[in-house]
């Protein structure tokens, strides 16, 4: 280290120093000296300090003479300015006075009252230090002392101005930005400090209140510029910090410093956004995948709820980590590869691939940890003594032997293992036999010590699009907001160049492990972050499956199954949609005439549409890419690649941009020359040249991107029908089906009162949560609307199949998923039944897939994606605010702030170097040895430097204050706590004020003739009681008076009635009790089925009272009016409100006739674990004659109409409502195909068709 130079530095005590020369009262660590001694503020000071000047060589005049020209006349400008300070008075800035180009520089005089002149050390004409500028008024007042500064360095001679500079010198493109991060790329992830150093350390100082903040109000500002759904542009903070200092706030800092001052928390602990160069030639930003695994696990809130290992659960399947892809056919090697035996102090870590030694005194090797009945098990593989001809004693391993044990019969490691075989008779532990490629994992060879600093964890993680999820957090935390982590974005950039960036960190990473310090456990922990699956829509799981769209031939990316021979092979979101993933030389499909298809064929075709095809696999598509790339290093074969294309169904976009470079290196030319410039082409590609998916260990993109609910049910199979259906309908009965609407009763299904008018009048504008409702109620408005009866059948399998897919926790998984592929299985066939043409949708057959997938990965809700969709108004906001010329780089980094503001109000732990605290390390604090290069101030090489670091969190009032308010942690998205069934049970009531507090015999449940529930009636006088109005059950419904539950008694009989009375019971002297104590429900007489819905009847006629305690009452159930039976119709009038106000307008309700007549409700999705038990299997229907009976009805329409072109509309939703028995494929929402001016072209594709 160099030598300190006395007369700029001064001792002040143990490794700190004091500048002279800036006087500036601030201290240094003795490594940033020579940092320091660079800056622009510390040679601006020396400057102006002769003593410290050189003596002996006196400066040159190498100035032009033109610009010595300019330089005098700039002078003079500026002394007659200088002379009538009055002209230069700005709002908000100081006058200056100036004496002459010998005298000191500029200085401020205040305008109440004047200050002392500063000392010639001291430079006022620029902020020496942070605080400085945290302390600013005005950053116009800023702004002036710069331009003063650059006035002053041109009277004393300084050319900086007419020299040259590079462009980032001269123009930040952050004064462009709206949203901008106003750092460098230096300046953002460097550990290196644009701020002093010593800055850094008064600013980081543990031993204030609001660690890591300096203040509350520094604390409350970087939480108000980083709140998710409530970006501000910069503009807008301006004005927020305006109002602060105009009602009296002290010390509030500009924008400016105020985002400087957040750069630098969050070198301290935050994610880094690195630059990527694409291999296509993109430039794009990405947060490190790194960086946020291990912010999760030093995040208390998180951390302490990540599952390390799979799960043996039997039956029941709720979690991913239950599925059968975590807990049998990952690669053990990329899973949790130890467990822990022992106490803290002596531990005892066993790993797989190492041979153990058992209680019994035989030996194995673990290859996998899983949990069955709540304890740690493994499986492994036997090892069998074995002797060689040679006498040689050793083990052969069993591979095809694997037994399953708990962790309580393991007795040696292999450490002690090595140590005690002499002393047991055993051969040596590493010798093996028999065993190919048998090899220890996380050994070392030279002493056998393992390589895992504290121990490996291994925990999968969920990629969709461009986010992570972390797949070992249960299902009710990663459905939240809080757990979806930002990984990169670009407009520029397709997905799977951006995912040959996330691909080399995960290398990385698998090869390094990701170092972490556990929040919970208080230990350094090394990370492996296994890929489970791939989330996304249709279009995005096919680019990354590298298939070829669903609109090719074989147009599924899981199987081989094929369609029609005349499908167009392009990309496609199946909706008639392009796809806008699809990223690399797309273009739109021109329009062809389709030869109408015979019976045979269709019929042929619809068989295979039904059935699961041939799988796809891994390993044969990387086989037909390699095959591909060999053709293309060959002249002349650009048509067999399309057509081996065409006959897999296979498309690597990644692939085919290197592709197209070949052909066009030779295009135009033949022969030997070709030949020369197709070689010189090869000789430039790249190593990689195909989708870096494949690079990802142990992902199958084919098997491991599962059927996505959302885009396939509700934005596929439901929107279609819902559209198909409105367009079916005249002005009259679409006016009935929005009174039906709107006149349904939504009680257990968690909605709001529907609106009718929308889902009809805008129904090809709804969303996701539109078709969710129309799932759930359109049984009981689609009947008598002239729809045909096999169109009525397929919506009502719709709507029994879609509760199903929508069930959270599966409790026999081989009896759901049976009952689901009968559920799918009815539903083609309804569907087959009604027009086959359906099946030119490729999502029908995607349906197929879901049982499977569910086996896979645990329940659909786990692996679909309305967090991610939802997740995308968070991106948009980010985009608004930045100005669009690095949209990456910004996004990025302001998804990283908000990821550090998150991470620090968790109480997440963070390091901080030990030499920054004053009361150095606590005592239950653990010091962690950390390196990093820096660069030598003299020789100007890196050096290594070691350096310590003790992990901490926020302060405890951040923590307490802060955390406290419920709207400020709901803005940030922090998860809702989860609580248990007993405090559930608790509270979350509202009283009826009304009516007071009565003894038993006032209350309705008495008059009904219920008798008192407690003891005995001799001491029924002695209890008081009071009503509820409603109260929470332990599922999260809220049930009131008068709601429709599902009750079950102690004799497990459940039981479907109406909540008539909550009370709540007190004995006098003691207070009331924190939970309803008696629920009366009016329980309803089962009256058979109702086969118009395949649901079950009820009778509200003759209800029979009964008392429930609030744990038997498991939810509140939707019941509807059995409308058909009834002949109801629209004659009810309801007043019209506009404006939250009566208006004399009217609008038509529905009027029931017999309103005791109800329908249990079961394609109700929320409970409906408990009510499918409910549901009325239908009659079984004939697969082989239903799907005649579509083909024949659209062969027939084939023939009675002319042949028409493939509609590449992006409305092209259904069919004609012209002959309901002969459906013809319509748009709706463009009436093109009916307007008098689209018949001449009608007419010449019918004369075409003729000849």
């Amino acid at each position: 280290m160099d030598p300190v130079d006395e007369r700029v530095w001064q001792h002040v005590q143990n490794n700190l120093w004091r500048c002279i020369v800036c006087n500036d009262g601030v201290h240094h660590v003795r490594r940033h000296l020579s940092r320091h001694e660079q800056s622009i503020t510390h040679q601006n000071a020396l400057r102006h300090d002769i003593s410290h000047l050189p003596t002996n060589t006196p400066p040159q005049n190498t100035r032009s003479e033109a610009q010595t020209n300019v330089h005098q006349a700039l002078l003079t400008l500026l002394q007659g300015m200088q002379a009538e300070p009055s002209q230069l008075l700005v709002e908000g800035v100081p006058p200056v006075s100036y004496t002459g180009a010998e005298s000191t520089p500029f200085q401020f005089t205040s305008f109440e009252d004047s200050e002392p002149a500063p000392s010639p050390q001291s430079d006022m004409s620029v902020p020496t230090s942070f605080e400085n500028e945290w302390f600013g008024t005005d950053q116009d007042h800023v702004n002036m002392s710069r331009l003063y500064e650059s006035m002053d360095r041109i009277i004393e001679g300084d050319d900086f101005w007419l020299q040259d500079t590079n462009s980032h010198e001269t123009i930040d493109d952050s004064l462009y930005n709206d949203h901008d991060n106003m750092t460098d790329e230096a300046n953002w992830n460097s550990t290196s400090d644009p701020i002093t150093s010593s800055s850094e350390q008064r600013q980081m100082s543990s031993d204030q209140e609001w660690f890591p903040w300096m203040d509350k109000l520094s604390c409350t500002l970087d939480i108000l510029m980083n709140i998710p759904r409530s970006v501000f542009s910069e503009k807008q903070l301006e004005l927020i910090f305006w109002i602060l200092r105009a009602n009296g706030v002290n010390n509030v800092p500009s924008v400016s410093s105020m985002k400087r001052y957040q750069a630098t928390l969050h070198r301290a602990g935050g994610i880094e956004t690195n630059k990527c160069e694409g291999a296509l030639g993109h430039t794009y930003y990405m947060n490190d995948i790194g960086s946020i695994i291990a912010n999760e696990i030093a995040n208390p809130l998180v951390c302490e709820n990540i599952h390390w290992y799979p799960e043996d659960s039997g039956k029941v399947l709720a979690e991913a980590w239950q599925g059968s892809r975590w807990l049998y056919t990952m690669d053990p090697d990329l899973l949790t590869p130890m467990v822990r035996l022992g106490s803290k102090e002596h531990p005892r870590d066993f790993f797989i691939w190492e041979p153990v030694l058992l209680k019994d005194g035989s030996a194995c090797i673990p290859v996998r940890w899983f949990v069955r009945n709540q304890k740690m098990c493994f499986r492994a593989y036997k090892l069998v003594q074995h002797v060689t001809p040679e006498q040689k004693h050793g083990w052969i391993v069993l591979d095809h032997e694997q037994m399953d044990l708990p962790i309580d019969e393991l007795l040696l490691n292999l450490e002690e293992f090595r140590a005690a075989h002499e002393y047991r008779q055993l051969p040596f532990p590493d010798a093996i036999i028999a065993f190919p490629e048998w090899s220890f994992r996380g050994m070392d060879s030279s002493n056998g010590e393992p390589l895992a600093i504290k121990g490996k964890r291994s925990s999968g993680i969920v990629i969709h699009d461009l986010a992570v999820l972390a797949a070992g957090l249960p299902r009710n935390l990663q459905q939240q907001e809080y757990n979806v982590h930002f990984v990169c974005t670009s407009n520029l950039a397709p997905p799977l160049e951006m995912l040959d960036g996330i691909v080399d960190r995960l290398e990385f990473y698998h090869e390094n492990g990701i170092p972490a310090w556990h929040a919970a456990w208080n230990e350094e922990i090394l990370v492996i972050p296994p890929v489970l699956a791939v989330l996304g829509d249709n279009p995005m799981q096919s680019e990354m499956a590298c298939h070829m769209g669903m609109r090719g031939k074989l147009f599924c990316r899981i199987c081989m199954v094929s369609g029609r021979e005349d499908a167009e092979t392009m990309e496609n979101d199946g909706d008639g949609n392009q796809s806008d993933a699809s990223s690399i030389n797309s273009a739109r499909p021109s329009k062809r005439q389709r030869a109408g298809e015979k019976l045979s064929d269709m019929v042929d075709r619809i068989e295979r549409f039904m059935k699961i095809g041939t799988l796809r696999t891994k390993k044969e598509t990387e086989k037909t890419l390699s095959t591909i790339f060999d053709l293309a290093t060959q002249v002349g074969t650009k048509t067999a690649i399309k057509n081996l294309k065409t006959e897999q169904g296979i498309k690597d976009t990644y692939q085919d941009f290197f592709l197209d470079q070949l052909f066009s290196s030779h295009k135009g030319t033949s022969g030997q020359r070709a030949e020369q410039l197709l070689h010189s082409a090869i000789d430039k590609l790249p190593i990689n040249i195909s989708s870096p998916i494949w690079r990802i260990k142990g992902l199958d993109p084919h098997r491991d991107t599962p059927v996505e609910v959302l885009h396939v049910v509700l934005l596929g199979v439901v929107k279609y029908f819902w559209r198909d259906l409105i367009n079916r309908l005249k002005d009259e009965t679409k006016n009935l089906l929005i009174s039906r609407l709107s006149s349904l009763d939504v009680s257990g299904l968690g909605i709001s009162p529907i609106a009718g008018n929308t889902l009809v009048r805008y129904a090809g504008s709804l969303t996701g949560r539109d078709f969710r409702i129309i799932a759930q109620v359109a049984p009981f408005v689609i009947h008598d609307l002239g729809l045909p009866d096999d169109c009525v059948d397929a919506w009502r399998a719709l709507c029994a199949l879609a509760p199903m897919i929508w069930q959270p926790i599966i409790e026999d998984k081989d009896m759901y998923c049976n009952a689901l592929r009968a559920a799918i299985n009815r539903f083609l066939i309804c569907t087959a039944r009604w027009t086959p043409q359906w099946f030119n949708k490729p999502k029908f057959h995607i349906l197929l897939h879901l049982p499977d997938h569910i086996l896979q990965f645990g329940p659909p809700l786990l692996f679909a994606t309305e967090c991610f969709e939802s997740y995308n108004a968070v991106i948009r906001s980010k985009s608004v605010h930045t100005n669009r010329l690095a949209p990456s780089r910004d996004i990025g980094r302001a998804f990283a702030q908000n990821a550090r503001i998150r991470h620090l109000l968790s109480g997440g732990m963070f390091p901080v170097e030990l030499e920054w605290l004053p009361g150095g390390k606590q005592p239950n604090e653990v010091a962690i040895s950390k390196s990093r290069r820096v660069v030598d101030g003299v020789s100007g090489a890196e050096v290594g430097e070691v350096y310590q670091v003790v992990f901490r969190s926020a302060a405890n009032r951040v923590l307490t204050e802060i955390n406290c308010d419920p709207d400020i942690m709901r803005r940030i998205g922090f998860p809702k706590k989860v609580e248990s069934d007993a405090e559930l049970s608790k509270g979350h009531y509202v009283i009826n004020s009304s009516f007071g507090e009565h003894s038993w015999d006032k209350t309705l449940s008495a008059r009904n003739c219920i008798p008192f529930p407690y003891i005995s009636d001799q001491f029924a006088h002695h209890y008081h009681f009071r009503q509820l109005k409603s109260f929470e059950l332990l599922n999260g419904d809220v049930c009131k008076v008068d709601s429709w539950v599902l009750a079950r008694s102690d004799n497990r009989v459940f039981n479907i009635g109406k909540v008539t009375e909550i009370l709540q019971a007190r004995h006098p002297g003691s207070p009331f009790s924190d939970k309803p104590d008696l629920i009366a429900v009016a329980v309803a007489r089962h009256n058979g089925s109702a086969m118009s819905y395949y649901m079950p009847c009820f009778s509200a006629s003759s209800l029979v009272w009964q008392l429930f305690a609030i744990s038997e009452i498991l939810c509140v159930v939707n019941m509807q009016h059995h409308c058909i039976e009834n002949n109801c119709d629209d004659s009810g009038r309801a007043v019209i409100r506009m404006e939250r106000e009566a208006s004399s307008q009217f609008r038509r309700i529905i009027s029931h006739n017999n309103p005791g007549d109800l329908i249990l409700n079961t394609s109700q999705f929320r409970s409906s674990g408990y009510i499918l038990p409910f549901q009325v299997i239908p009659p079984p229907l004939d697969r082989t004659q239903a799907i005649l009976q579509g083909a024949t009805k659209v062969v027939a329409s084939q023939q009675n109409m002319p042949s028409t072109p493939i509609s590449t509309n992006k409305s092209f939703t259904g069919f004609s409502s012209v002959n309901p028995e002969m459906a013809q494929p319509v748009s709706l929402g463009s009436s093109r195909s009916h307007s008098h001016d689209n018949r001449p072209n009608l007419r010449k594709r019918v004369l075409k068709t003729v000849k």
